[in-house]
């Protein structure tokens, strides 16, 4: 139901689902979870970033050990835009036991620096890996 009135809600008032968006983040249901990270993709204001950021890493986005699809799907709203003082965690997230995220976190670095590495058909753990080489060397501490 919350999801339904949530997406529902974005098509009637985007505004106000933007609001509601930023507080059903913590809802205990995946799914709405997810929802609200999609109605927010539409407004990236910087407040909205940092909640992100913020809710990348908690508890309720992981199973035990294991991550949880909304960790990949805040990694790929962020990188579509982002900000400088971002490319460090972006680099960090090169290193997240979740591969999922890797991805996305390549994006985000591509954009901010400019630079890509690699081929199309590059392997994706050696993009990660060039990408941590070219880090390095660059003195991005990851």
């Amino acid at each position: 139901m919350r999801n339904a009135a949530l997406v529902a809600l974005k098509e009637v008032n985007p505004a106000q689902s933007q609001k509601l968006a930023q507080k059903l983040l913590k809802d205990k249901a995946l799914v709405v979870r997810s929802a609200a990270v999609t109605v927010l993709e539409a407004n990236i204001t910087p407040e909205v970033r940092d909640l992100l950021w913020d809710e990348l890493n908690q508890s309720y986005n992981f199973k035990g050990s294991q991550s949880l699809w909304i960790r990949h799907q805040i990694v790929e709203v962020l990188a579509k835009k982002p900000m400088h003082r971002e490319l460090k965690i972006f680099a960090d997230l090169l290193s997240d036991k979740d591969a999922r995220v890797h991805v996305p976190a390549v994006a985000g670095l591509e954009k901010l620096t400019g630079v890509q590495l690699g081929e199309s058909k590059m392997k994706q753990n050696e993009l990660v890996g060039a990408w941590k080489d070219y880090l390095k060397k660059e003195k991005v501490a990851l």
